[in-house]
């Protein structure tokens, strides 16, 4: 069936599973080898030929000169039943099947470690590319998961166009994605001219938002940790709501040193609290408002422990979202069947810079940005009233929760014997007041009249009106932080300081639109 096989290969996973079976289908089959791969394939106890032996020239150049032969491409590229007489003429030998996987080029560029610039492969992409663009009469296989499958094929006879054009697709999206991390990895410019993203499908989703619609997550390139690379310990796989209300979920936990839980339902935060542990951040970001936590996701800074766990498994929680979990808790969560446990990795690491921003895709469109981080924002004090400033943390927890909501956004937080909890949210609304009174009116609901009495508001953006800073003082709140940068700043300021309001100008506006 195989005449010449060509095998040259980085990734040597399977290739003794590969070789056995080319050996049964075809015992008289030539191999033609390079390098390290012919050394593997002789201590398999095949006989490979080395590619040198078989074009009369040597490798040369410390190996960057090994493939690349008119022995070698003509006899891949020349198309059967039309070109026979020019192969006769020039000696070319047909060569059926190419079996080849790209220098770890990626690998290296994460390690921090190696040349880079000896990791980008000329010969392999070279032969890849030949041989799929001649895939009427060569197989090509460019990762070891398709070898026992293309074998089955091969003894059932079944190697037909069908097959043969996805091989082909699959080794063009391969070399493409390739390109792509040498060009991101090769260049400190955040916003490259030309944007080249390589993502590779991780699943496909039961269906999208709807179940009418379907939908597939990909996981991008040099994201080596975080929900990019999520590890499900139970449950069926998430779906595509659950992974945006995930993802919704992970953005208030960055850096945090304390526990932080947070509640999350529709991509929105609706409860979120720091404590010294989780128990304690799991309590306080449920109460902030029970309703809408049924059906969430949860997630955790810190790993779960069988305490937090006890305390799940008697809620109705769609997913939870940790960086680990104890033995003793998987157990006890795996009680409830319908619950997805998801782990997340750090997502520390070296990471092109156009690999760094923020994303998003949208109708043909890639809009990026660099991301947001509270811990940068500085504020002051503007007012000069009974209240005095509220204690730095506290502004720090109360700007990182309005952050994570969709603009205009108002969020209500307290603090608690050393714990900081939110009240009440309100995002996403056409005007700022209208938000204001959503979260003033949960804090009432699930707290009480008296909670607002020493809440502190925050603003992701400034107050064009003084009528925010009315309403607050009208419901008793006299903590305010929001960014400046209104024309009516003077007049925002007027406002609290006439009504007893404690205000904080923050430099950085929080929009998440």
């Amino acid at each position: 069936m195989f005449n010449r096989a060509l095998i040259s290969v980085s990734d040597k996973s399977q290739l003794d599973v590969l070789c056995k079976g080319l050996g049964e289908l075809s015992p008289h089959c030539q191999l033609l080898s390079t390098g390290g791969t012919a050394t593997q394939l002789r201590e398999a106890g095949f006989t490979p030929e080395e590619i040198s032996n078989y074009t009369g020239f040597p490798e040369c150049f410390a190996g960057r000169v090994k493939t690349l032969h008119p022995k070698i491409h003509g006899g891949i590229l020349y198309r059967r039943g039309t070109d026979e007489s020019d192969a006769r003429k020039a000696g070319i030998l047909p060569i059926d099947l190419v079996v080849v996987n790209l220098y770890p080029f990626q690998q290296t560029y994460l390690s921090g470690e190696g040349d880079l610039t000896e990791m980008i492969d000329i010969g392999g992409p070279t032969l890849l590319r030949a041989a799929a663009k001649n895939c009427e009469s060569v197989i090509v296989l460019c990762d070891p998961a398709d070898y026992e499958d293309f074998l089955e094929r091969a003894k059932a006879d079944k190697l037909d166009m069908d097959y043969r054009k996805y091989l082909q697709a699959k080794v063009f999206s391969h070399t493409a994605s390739y390109d792509a991390a040498i060009a991101a990895a090769l260049t400190d410019d955040p916003y490259p001219e030309q944007l080249i993203l390589s993502f590779k499908r991780k699943n496909t989703l039961r269906y999208g938002e709807n179940p009418h619609q379907s939908g597939a997550v990909y996981q991008q390139d040099f994201w080596p940790g975080g929900l990019a690379n999520y590890k499900l310990h139970w449950g069926k796989e998430l779906s595509y709501n659950n992974l945006l209300d995930a993802s919704a979920s992970l953005l208030p936990l960055s850096g945090a040193k304390r526990p932080v839980c947070c509640v999350v339902k529709h991509a929105a935060p609706c409860g979120l609290a720091q404590a010294e542990n989780n128990v304690t951040a799991l309590e306080m970001a449920w109460e902030g408002d029970p309703i809408s936590a049924f059906g969430s996701v949860v997630s955790f800074s810190h790993p779960v422990e069988l305490p937090e766990a006890e305390i799940l498994r008697k809620k109705f929680v769609e997913v939870i979202v940790a960086p680990g979990y104890s033995p003793e808790a998987l157990e006890k969560l795996k009680e409830k069947p319908s619950l997805r446990l998801v782990e997340i990795a750090d997502a520390a690491g070296r990471r092109p810079q156009a690999y760094r921003q923020n994303l998003v895709l949208q109708e043909g469109l890639a809009l990026c940005q660099q991301p947001d981080k509270a811990d940068q924002i500085q504020h002051q004090l503007v007012t000069d009233t009974k209240h005095g400033a509220p204690p730095a943390e506290l502004i720090k927890f109360a700007l990182n929760a309005v952050r994570c909501l969709k603009s205009n956004a108002i969020c209500l937080v307290r603090s608690v014997d050393g714990a900081f909890q939110t009240l009440g949210m309100g995002g996403g609304q056409p005007n700022r007041v209208q938000a204001l009174k959503i979260a003033v009116n949960n804090a009432r609901e699930h707290f009480g009249e008296e909670a607002l009495q020493e809440a502190l508001l925050a603003s992701d953006a400034f107050f064009p009106f003084p009528d925010s800073i009315e309403a607050a003082a009208s419901a008793g709140i006299p903590y305010v932080v929001s960014p400046s940068g209104s024309v009516k700043d003077g007049e925002v300021k007027e406002a609290a300081q006439k009504l007893g309001v404690s205000l904080s100008f923050v430099d950085h506006r929080l929009f998440r639109h």
